[in-house]
Protein backbone atom coordinates (compact mmCIF):
# COMPACT_ATOMS: atom_id res chain seq x y z
CA UNK A 1 0.00 0.00 0.00
CA UNK A 2 0.87 3.44 -0.57
CA UNK A 3 2.16 5.65 2.16
CA UNK A 4 -1.34 7.68 1.41
CA UNK A 5 -3.06 4.54 2.58
CA UNK A 6 -1.23 3.62 5.34
CA UNK A 7 -2.69 3.35 8.90
CA UNK A 8 -1.93 6.71 10.36
CA UNK A 9 -2.60 6.31 14.15
CA UNK A 10 -6.15 5.95 13.79
CA UNK A 11 -7.32 5.06 17.59
CA UNK A 12 -10.38 3.61 16.30
CA UNK A 13 -9.23 2.00 12.90
CA UNK A 14 -9.08 -1.54 14.02
CA UNK A 15 -11.15 -3.77 11.53
CA UNK A 16 -13.48 -5.67 12.38
CA UNK A 17 -14.79 -6.65 9.73
CA UNK A 18 -13.48 -9.68 7.93
CA UNK A 19 -15.18 -11.59 5.20
CA UNK A 20 -18.66 -12.03 7.57
CA UNK A 21 -20.88 -10.71 4.79
CA UNK A 22 -21.70 -13.44 1.83
CA UNK A 23 -22.67 -10.58 -0.76
CA UNK A 24 -19.64 -9.00 -1.99
CA UNK A 25 -16.66 -10.94 -4.64
CA UNK A 26 -15.99 -11.06 -8.21
CA UNK A 27 -14.79 -13.71 -10.16
CA UNK A 28 -11.26 -12.62 -10.39
CA UNK A 29 -10.78 -11.96 -6.93
CA UNK A 30 -8.00 -14.00 -4.74
CA UNK A 31 -7.29 -14.89 -1.82
CA UNK A 32 -6.60 -11.83 0.82
CA UNK A 33 -2.93 -11.68 0.76
CA UNK A 34 -3.32 -9.78 4.09
CA UNK A 35 -4.88 -11.00 7.76
CA UNK A 36 -7.31 -7.60 7.42
CA UNK A 37 -7.64 -7.24 3.25
CA UNK A 38 -8.68 -3.45 3.85
CA UNK A 39 -7.06 -0.26 2.92
CA UNK A 40 -6.72 2.19 6.10
CA UNK A 41 -6.90 6.34 5.18
CA UNK A 42 -7.03 9.21 7.00
CA UNK A 43 -9.43 11.53 6.28
CA UNK A 44 -8.84 15.28 6.16
CA UNK A 45 -11.37 18.02 6.07
CA UNK A 46 -11.42 19.33 2.66
CA UNK A 47 -14.28 20.44 0.36
CA UNK A 48 -15.27 18.00 -1.92
CA UNK A 49 -12.11 15.60 -1.47
CA UNK A 50 -13.60 12.29 -1.16
CA UNK A 51 -16.15 10.21 -2.98
CA UNK A 52 -18.08 7.21 -0.84
CA UNK A 53 -19.32 4.21 -2.91
CA UNK A 54 -22.47 2.99 -1.40
CA UNK A 55 -25.15 0.07 -2.18
CA UNK A 56 -27.91 1.31 -0.85
CA UNK A 57 -29.32 -2.06 0.45
CA UNK A 58 -25.97 -3.19 1.91
CA UNK A 59 -25.94 -2.64 5.97
CA UNK A 60 -22.12 -2.26 6.04
CA UNK A 61 -22.03 0.64 3.61
CA UNK A 62 -25.02 2.00 5.76
CA UNK A 63 -22.54 2.75 8.19
CA UNK A 64 -20.26 5.41 7.24
CA UNK A 65 -23.32 6.55 4.47
CA UNK A 66 -24.83 7.11 8.00
CA UNK A 67 -22.36 8.98 9.44
CA UNK A 68 -22.14 11.71 6.41
CA UNK A 69 -26.02 12.24 6.32
CA UNK A 70 -25.81 12.88 10.28
CA UNK A 71 -23.50 15.16 10.65
CA UNK A 72 -24.19 16.64 7.07
CA UNK A 73 -20.93 16.15 5.53
CA UNK A 74 -21.76 15.70 1.84
CA UNK A 75 -19.95 19.06 1.09
CA UNK A 76 -16.53 16.97 1.66
CA UNK A 77 -17.56 13.37 0.86
CA UNK A 78 -19.52 13.35 -2.39
CA UNK A 79 -22.22 10.10 -1.84
CA UNK A 80 -21.94 7.87 -5.23
CA UNK A 81 -24.52 5.16 -5.19
CA UNK A 82 -23.99 1.67 -7.16
CA UNK A 83 -27.45 -0.97 -8.12
CA UNK A 84 -28.56 -2.38 -5.03
CA UNK A 85 -28.14 -5.48 -6.40
CA UNK A 86 -24.35 -7.39 -7.05
CA UNK A 87 -24.22 -9.08 -9.81
CA UNK A 88 -21.19 -11.52 -12.07
CA UNK A 89 -19.29 -8.40 -12.31
CA UNK A 90 -19.88 -7.22 -8.96
CA UNK A 91 -21.34 -3.83 -7.98
CA UNK A 92 -22.17 -2.04 -10.59
CA UNK A 93 -23.59 1.88 -11.94
CA UNK A 94 -24.33 0.98 -15.62
CA UNK A 95 -25.88 -2.03 -16.77
CA UNK A 96 -23.61 -3.78 -19.09
CA UNK A 97 -24.35 -7.81 -19.41
CA UNK A 98 -28.32 -8.94 -19.90
CA UNK A 99 -28.84 -9.87 -16.53
CA UNK A 100 -27.70 -6.39 -14.94
CA UNK A 101 -29.97 -5.10 -18.22
CA UNK A 102 -32.97 -7.19 -17.40
CA UNK A 103 -32.84 -6.68 -13.54
CA UNK A 104 -32.45 -2.53 -13.58
CA UNK A 105 -35.24 -2.86 -16.57
CA UNK A 106 -37.42 -4.57 -13.88
CA UNK A 107 -37.07 -2.83 -11.03
CA UNK A 108 -36.16 1.13 -12.45
CA UNK A 109 -36.94 2.54 -8.06
CA UNK A 110 -34.26 1.27 -7.25
CA UNK A 111 -31.17 2.48 -10.26
CA UNK A 112 -28.06 3.89 -9.44
CA UNK A 113 -28.05 7.42 -9.01
CA UNK A 114 -25.63 7.91 -11.75
CA UNK A 115 -25.24 5.75 -14.93
CA UNK A 116 -21.03 5.64 -14.41
CA UNK A 117 -19.13 7.10 -11.75
CA UNK A 118 -17.74 10.48 -11.45
CA UNK A 119 -13.99 9.21 -11.58
CA UNK A 120 -12.91 7.16 -14.54
CA UNK A 121 -16.47 6.70 -16.13
CA UNK A 122 -16.23 3.05 -14.41
CA UNK A 123 -19.48 0.82 -14.63
CA UNK A 124 -18.42 -1.55 -12.49
CA UNK A 125 -16.83 -1.15 -8.89
CA UNK A 126 -13.96 -3.90 -10.02
CA UNK A 127 -12.52 -1.31 -12.37
CA UNK A 128 -12.46 1.37 -9.17
CA UNK A 129 -10.81 -1.47 -7.65
CA UNK A 130 -8.38 -2.55 -10.66
CA UNK A 131 -7.00 1.21 -9.92
CA UNK A 132 -4.91 -0.36 -7.06
CA UNK A 133 -3.39 -3.20 -8.65
CA UNK A 134 -1.90 -4.70 -5.40
CA UNK A 135 -5.14 -5.81 -4.11
CA UNK A 136 -6.39 -8.92 -4.34
CA UNK A 137 -9.30 -9.12 -2.47
CA UNK A 138 -13.00 -8.82 -2.77
CA UNK A 139 -14.66 -6.44 -4.82
CA UNK A 140 -16.51 -4.75 -1.55
CA UNK A 141 -18.70 -1.51 -0.49
CA UNK A 142 -18.21 0.94 1.03
CA UNK A 143 -15.60 2.05 -0.80
CA UNK A 144 -13.72 5.87 -0.09
CA UNK A 145 -11.96 7.23 -2.82
CA UNK A 146 -9.34 10.57 -2.35
CA UNK A 147 -9.49 12.51 -5.51
CA UNK A 148 -6.34 14.15 -4.74
CA UNK A 149 -4.31 11.36 -4.12
CA UNK A 150 -6.13 9.39 -6.79
CA UNK A 151 -6.63 6.70 -4.98
CA UNK A 152 -8.96 4.42 -2.53
CA UNK A 153 -8.15 5.05 0.84
CA UNK A 154 -10.70 2.70 2.70
CA UNK A 155 -13.03 0.04 1.96
CA UNK A 156 -13.28 -1.11 5.58
CA UNK A 157 -16.93 0.02 7.02
CA UNK A 158 -16.09 0.08 10.74
CA UNK A 159 -12.88 2.57 10.61
CA UNK A 160 -14.08 4.70 8.35
CA UNK A 161 -17.23 5.46 9.97
CA UNK A 162 -15.40 5.75 13.10
CA UNK A 163 -12.73 8.35 11.42
CA UNK A 164 -15.90 10.33 10.10
CA UNK A 165 -17.45 10.58 13.67
CA UNK A 166 -14.17 11.85 15.45
CA UNK A 167 -12.01 15.05 15.04
CA UNK A 168 -10.75 14.75 11.64
CA UNK A 169 -14.01 15.49 9.89
CA UNK A 170 -15.42 17.65 13.07
CA UNK A 171 -14.80 21.04 11.37
CA UNK A 172 -16.78 20.30 8.31
CA UNK A 173 -20.05 19.14 10.00
CA UNK A 174 -23.25 21.22 8.71
CA UNK A 175 -25.80 19.32 11.45
CA UNK A 176 -25.71 17.89 14.81
CA UNK A 177 -22.29 19.49 15.35
CA UNK A 178 -22.36 19.13 19.41
CA UNK A 179 -23.70 15.60 19.22
CA UNK A 180 -20.74 13.01 19.38
CA UNK A 181 -21.26 9.52 18.22
CA UNK A 182 -18.17 8.04 19.74
CA UNK A 183 -16.41 8.58 23.33
CA UNK A 184 -13.90 11.83 23.14
CA UNK A 185 -10.41 10.67 22.42
CA UNK A 186 -9.09 11.19 25.40
CA UNK A 187 -11.64 9.13 27.02
CA UNK A 188 -9.86 5.47 27.27
CA UNK A 189 -12.39 4.19 29.36
CA UNK A 190 -15.40 5.24 26.81
CA UNK A 191 -13.38 4.11 24.15
CA UNK A 192 -12.81 0.61 25.54
CA UNK A 193 -16.20 0.24 26.22
CA UNK A 194 -17.57 1.42 23.12
CA UNK A 195 -15.10 -0.55 20.79
CA UNK A 196 -16.26 -3.71 22.96
CA UNK A 197 -19.92 -3.40 22.69
CA UNK A 198 -19.43 -2.63 18.44
CA UNK A 199 -17.64 -5.66 18.43
CA UNK A 200 -20.10 -7.38 19.99
CA UNK A 201 -22.67 -5.91 17.91
CA UNK A 202 -20.99 -6.71 14.67
CA UNK A 203 -20.47 -10.31 15.54
CA UNK A 204 -23.79 -10.95 17.33
CA UNK A 205 -26.14 -9.03 15.16
CA UNK A 206 -24.57 -7.36 11.88
CA UNK A 207 -23.24 -10.48 10.78
CA UNK A 208 -24.68 -13.16 12.54
CA UNK A 209 -27.52 -13.41 10.05
CA UNK A 210 -25.06 -14.14 7.20
CA UNK A 211 -23.77 -16.86 8.97
CA UNK A 212 -27.38 -18.52 9.38
CA UNK A 213 -27.65 -18.20 5.73
CA UNK A 214 -24.75 -19.66 5.05
CA UNK A 215 -25.22 -22.23 7.41
CA UNK A 216 -24.53 -25.80 6.08
CA UNK A 217 -26.58 -27.81 7.90
CA UNK A 218 -30.43 -27.76 9.63
CA UNK A 219 -29.19 -27.78 13.42
CA UNK A 220 -26.07 -25.03 12.26
CA UNK A 221 -29.25 -22.66 11.05
CA UNK A 222 -31.32 -23.28 13.70
CA UNK A 223 -28.75 -22.82 16.57
CA UNK A 224 -27.65 -19.29 14.82
CA UNK A 225 -30.97 -18.40 14.85
CA UNK A 226 -31.88 -19.21 18.61
CA UNK A 227 -28.83 -17.51 18.90
CA UNK A 228 -29.78 -14.33 16.65
CA UNK A 229 -33.18 -14.21 18.73
CA UNK A 230 -31.30 -14.04 21.89
CA UNK A 231 -29.46 -11.20 21.27
CA UNK A 232 -32.60 -9.51 20.00
CA UNK A 233 -33.69 -9.89 23.14
CA UNK A 234 -30.89 -8.70 24.56
CA UNK A 235 -31.01 -5.61 23.10
CA UNK A 236 -34.27 -4.76 23.28
CA UNK A 237 -33.92 -5.30 27.39
CA UNK A 238 -30.97 -2.91 27.10
CA UNK A 239 -33.20 -0.16 25.32
CA UNK A 240 -36.06 -1.13 27.26
CA UNK A 241 -33.96 -0.25 30.78
CA UNK A 242 -31.77 2.87 29.50
CA UNK A 243 -34.72 5.12 30.20
CA UNK A 244 -38.36 4.91 30.84
CA UNK A 245 -38.91 7.54 28.34
CA UNK A 246 -38.98 5.98 24.81
CA UNK A 247 -37.20 8.99 23.44
CA UNK A 248 -34.16 8.38 25.48
CA UNK A 249 -33.58 5.01 25.03
CA UNK A 250 -29.98 4.07 23.65
CA UNK A 251 -27.70 1.48 24.19
CA UNK A 252 -24.45 3.46 25.44
CA UNK A 253 -25.00 5.71 27.69
CA UNK A 254 -28.49 7.01 27.67
CA UNK A 255 -27.86 8.91 24.31
CA UNK A 256 -27.29 8.31 20.48
CA UNK A 257 -23.92 6.72 19.52
CA UNK A 258 -22.86 5.02 16.89
CA UNK A 259 -23.77 1.98 18.48
CA UNK A 260 -27.52 2.64 18.12
CA UNK A 261 -26.23 2.79 13.94
CA UNK A 262 -25.15 -0.19 14.10
CA UNK A 263 -28.14 -1.77 16.15
CA UNK A 264 -30.11 0.51 13.69
CA UNK A 265 -29.00 -0.94 10.24
CA UNK A 266 -30.00 -4.51 10.83
CA UNK A 267 -32.95 -4.21 12.54
CA UNK A 268 -34.69 -2.41 9.82
CA UNK A 269 -33.68 -5.16 7.41
CA UNK A 270 -34.87 -7.49 9.69
CA UNK A 271 -38.69 -7.34 8.74
CA UNK A 272 -37.82 -6.05 5.23
CA UNK A 273 -35.81 -9.11 4.31
CA UNK A 274 -33.50 -11.28 6.90
CA UNK A 275 -36.72 -13.15 8.12
CA UNK A 276 -37.55 -14.01 5.21
CA UNK A 277 -34.45 -14.28 2.74
CA UNK A 278 -32.55 -16.33 5.55
CA UNK A 279 -35.37 -18.14 6.52
CA UNK A 280 -35.76 -16.60 9.75
CA UNK A 281 -39.29 -16.14 10.25
CA UNK A 282 -40.81 -16.04 13.70
CA UNK A 283 -40.81 -12.94 15.26
CA UNK A 284 -41.16 -9.63 13.60
CA UNK A 285 -39.71 -6.63 14.96
CA UNK A 286 -42.62 -4.46 13.21
CA UNK A 287 -44.98 -6.59 13.97
CA UNK A 288 -48.26 -6.91 12.91
CA UNK A 289 -52.42 -6.44 14.01
CA UNK A 290 -51.25 -7.51 17.50
CA UNK A 291 -48.70 -5.32 17.86
CA UNK A 292 -44.68 -5.89 17.99
CA UNK A 293 -42.80 -8.31 20.32
CA UNK A 294 -40.01 -5.46 20.29
CA UNK A 295 -41.32 -2.39 21.19
CA UNK A 296 -37.73 -0.89 22.04
CA UNK A 297 -36.13 -1.94 18.30
CA UNK A 298 -39.20 -0.73 16.79
CA UNK A 299 -38.96 2.60 18.71
CA UNK A 300 -35.38 2.78 17.90
CA UNK A 301 -36.32 2.22 14.32
CA UNK A 302 -39.22 4.79 13.84
CA UNK A 303 -36.67 7.88 15.73
CA UNK A 304 -33.69 6.69 13.46
CA UNK A 305 -36.09 7.14 9.98
CA UNK A 306 -37.19 10.80 11.50
CA UNK A 307 -33.56 12.05 11.56
CA UNK A 308 -32.99 14.21 8.72
CA UNK A 309 -31.20 11.98 5.92
CA UNK A 310 -31.83 8.83 6.52
CA UNK A 311 -35.04 8.11 4.82
CA UNK A 312 -36.90 9.46 1.46
CA UNK A 313 -35.62 9.68 -1.82
CA UNK A 314 -32.07 10.72 -1.14
CA UNK A 315 -31.99 8.86 2.40
CA UNK A 316 -29.85 6.50 3.47
CA UNK A 317 -32.49 4.07 4.31
CA UNK A 318 -34.23 3.00 1.08
CA UNK A 319 -36.43 -0.10 1.56
CA UNK A 320 -37.32 -1.33 -2.06
CA UNK A 321 -33.41 -1.02 -2.13
CA UNK A 322 -32.65 -2.78 0.63
CA UNK A 323 -35.10 -5.69 -0.51
CA UNK A 324 -33.78 -5.96 -3.91
CA UNK A 325 -30.20 -6.44 -2.76
CA UNK A 326 -31.39 -9.23 -0.72
CA UNK A 327 -33.54 -10.84 -2.93
CA UNK A 328 -31.76 -10.26 -6.64
CA UNK A 329 -28.15 -9.99 -5.80
CA UNK A 330 -26.36 -13.26 -7.45
CA UNK A 331 -23.72 -14.29 -4.66
CA UNK A 332 -26.65 -14.48 -2.15
CA UNK A 333 -28.75 -16.40 -3.98
CA UNK A 334 -26.75 -19.08 -5.14
CA UNK A 335 -25.38 -19.64 -1.70
CA UNK A 336 -29.05 -20.06 -1.00
CA UNK A 337 -29.58 -22.29 -3.72
CA UNK A 338 -27.94 -24.97 -2.26
CA UNK A 339 -29.74 -25.20 0.86
CA UNK A 340 -33.18 -26.01 1.82
CA UNK A 341 -36.28 -24.73 2.16
CA UNK A 342 -36.59 -22.16 -0.37
CA UNK A 343 -36.66 -18.85 1.05
CA UNK A 344 -40.05 -17.31 2.09
CA UNK A 345 -41.40 -14.56 0.14
CA UNK A 346 -43.50 -11.89 1.99
CA UNK A 347 -46.85 -11.43 0.84
CA UNK A 348 -46.76 -7.70 1.55
CA UNK A 349 -45.21 -5.02 3.71
CA UNK A 350 -46.93 -2.63 5.46
CA UNK A 351 -44.64 0.16 6.74
CA UNK A 352 -46.88 0.50 10.09
CA UNK A 353 -46.40 3.53 11.91
CA UNK A 354 -44.38 5.01 9.31
CA UNK A 355 -44.84 8.19 7.27
CA UNK A 356 -45.45 6.85 3.53
CA UNK A 357 -42.28 9.26 2.59
CA UNK A 358 -39.99 6.53 4.15
CA UNK A 359 -41.13 4.00 1.87
CA UNK A 360 -40.28 4.53 -1.72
Amino acid sequence: LTSSMAHKGLKHAESSEGMDCCNCGHPDAQPLPDPEGVFHGFLEPEAGRYVLYVASGCPFAARPWFVVKFYGLEDTIQIVRTFPSNGEDSWFFKPVNEWEKTVVEGNPEAAAATDEDPIMGATHMHQLYAKQPAYKGKITVPVMYDRKVGEIVSNDSMSMAKVMCGKAMRSRRTKNKDVELLPAEDDEEGIKKMDALLAELHAEWSTKVYKIHSSATQADHSRLTDEFFASMAKYEGMLASSSTDSAKQFLYEGKISFADMLLFTTAIRFDLAYRWRFNIGGNSIQGGPGGTQYPALWNLCKRFLAIEGMSGEDGATRPKDIMTTYWLSIPLARLGSKKSPVPMLPSQYTPTGLDPKHCR
